[in-house]
């Protein structure tokens, strides 16, 4: 199997997330906590990009090779969709209680994903994790 140091950092942040998040309705910390659900955005963000470059270490380079983008821009479309998807579930489940301001809230919860999926991107590469990458050219493998 390839990518094995990406399941260290994948099980690290799901762990947080998994932790985290029960913690925050138990306590209601969404609302004594203005920051809580921007830490929690932010970690979603690292975790999807991480679990995004470990299952595509294994896709065929002919799938990566779909994006024209540039690596990180590649990632944080994915984190983008899967935060805009969860947005949808929030909306749908009745997880919003912030009636006025939503759309203000729904932006920073985007842009928390971004930056958590950044980080996480930036963090890996400072690390030297063997990365699959969008290839522009084909690539000897």
């Amino acid at each position: 199997m390839r990518n094995q140091a990406l399941l260290l950092p994948i099980a690290i942040v799901g762990l947080a997330i998994a932790i985290l998040y029960p913690l925050a309705f138990a306590y209601l910390l969404f609302w004594n906590l203005w920051w809580y659900d921007l830490l929690l955005h932010f970690l979603g963000g690292a975790f999807v990009v991480t679990v995004a470059r470990w299952s595509l270490a294994s896709a065929p380079q002919s799938v990566l090779r779909l994006s024209r983008l540039r690596p990180l821009l590649f990632y944080i479309a994915i984190t983008v969709f899967i935060g805009v998807l969860w947005e949808f579930f929030e909306f749908a489940a009745d997880l919003t209680y912030i009636r006025s301001g939503y759309w203000v809230d729904t932006y920073t919860d985007l842009i928390m994903d971004m930056l958590g999926g950044a980080f996480a991107y930036l963090l890996l590469c400072a690390r030297r994790v063997p990365l699959a990458r969008p290839a522009l050219q084909p690539q000897n493998e």
